[in-house]
């Protein structure tokens, strides 16, 4: 659901591999068999890094030495991640599907998760995008606090209990 296959076939189509490596963070799940073929078949065993867990303390860091978060997924509910890296002035690359174009309100590049030509064209575009627009990102990224979700429900099941 992460589309994976789909991003690994883009960063070979797009070049990028020759520049940059690719980081997969995250514990392998199903389908990791998949991607592991995915990697072999597009002869990126050098260019791609399989962290495994990160704990909650190493992801910003991660985030912060990244040229970008790569983030095409088929369907995303609220999509945490693309808010992290704006939080911390990182380009985005996001699917155009679920609440990812909501969540990301202009201020990422969106692509078709279908396409592997879009998404490798995005990656290249992401890389690109100006000052500016990650400065902005980074102020909508502000709206977005623990404190103020935890009030809002809060205030949600005090209006649905007394109604």
């Amino acid at each position: 659901r992460k589309n994976l296959i789909n991003i690994l076939k883009a960063y070979r189509t797009s070049g990028l591999y020759k520049d940059y490596k690719f980081l997969i963070a995250g514990f392998p799940s199903m389908g990791f068999e998949e991607i592991n073929a995915a990697i072999v078949n597009n002869n990126l065993q050098n260019d791609v890094i399989i962290s495994g867990y990160v704990p909650d303390d190493v992801l910003p860091v991660l985030y912060e030495n990244s040229a970008g978060l790569v983030f095409p997924t088929y369907y995303e509910g609220f999509g945490i991640s693309i808010i992290e890296a704006m939080e911390l002035k990182i380009p985005v690359l996001a699917g155009n599907t679920g609440a990812a174009p909501e969540i990301a309100k202009g201020y990422a590049v969106l692509v078709s998760p279908f396409s592997v030509g879009e998404i490798a064209e995005g990656m290249k575009i992401m890389l690109d995008v100006s000052m500016d627009n990650i400065q902005s990102a980074y102020e909508y990224s502000k709206k977005f606090t623990w404190e103020k979700t935890a009030h809002e429900t809060a205030e949600f099941y005090k209006d649905v209990l007394s109604y």
